[in-house]
């Protein structure tokens, strides 16, 4: 269960539904805006039970046709894309902007793709994962320590996290010896192709 208290989009395409009747047509742009969204299940997690801010554009490739919904996402995942531009995320001790990268869905019509993202400063974030045992010391350090953070923000190179399998996982691009971390476990949009959620 996710609660928004505030929340805000743009929607627009060619006139919205521009040719043919496609539930959502191609090339449709979006820009997000989420403010104080409670996730009661993270209570207990490391960043907390409250997102205090989400901001993201999209662009839609590929039509989706319409309902149901099911076989419409089923056709659009084969060859459709989600990307994503200017992202930024506030939760707990998560700051980062911006974020940006390319998603679709899986068979299993889970999210799969990349976001590369800037860690305003990763050190906080990757202390509260270690102190919720969500990682080990030892890859907080490496992860701290690599060559994606620089201090003094003069050359600051995003760390890419991914989707892959029903996996959300973490790594530092530029360190081939930092084996990716696992963070979450996510739904399938089909009932019933769920796996549990961490």
């Amino acid at each position: 269960e996710i609660v928004s208290r505030d929340w805000s989009s743009d929607v627009c395409s060619s006139d919205l539904f521009p040719k043919g009747d496609a539930l959502v047509p191609d090339s449709t742009r979006a820009s997000l805006r989420l403010d104080q969204v409670a996730i009661p299940s993270q209570r207990r997690g490391p960043f907390g039970d409250t997102v205090q801010q989400v901001l993201a554009n999209f662009e839609l490739d590929g039509a989706i046709a319409g309902f149901p919904l099911g076989p419409a996402l089923t056709a659009w995942q084969s060859a459709g894309r989600l990307y994503v531009s200017d992202g930024a995320i506030r939760w707990g001790t998560l700051d980062a902007s911006p974020f940006g990268g390319n998603l679709r869905l899986d068979r299993s019509l889970r999210p799969a793709g990349w976001l590369d993202i800037v860690f305003k400063d990763p050190r906080p974030t990757f202390e509260a994962l270690a102190a919720a045992d969500w990682i080990d010391q030892a890859a907080r350090l490496e992860l701290i320590n690599g060559t994606a953070y620089d201090p003094n923000r003069k050359l600051v190179k995003p760390y890419r996290v991914t989707f892959l399998d029903g996996k959300v996982v973490i790594d530092d691009i530029e360190q081939d010896q930092t084996a990716p971390i696992s963070l979450w476990t996510l739904p399938s949009l089909s009932p019933r192709r769920n796996a549990d959620t961490r």
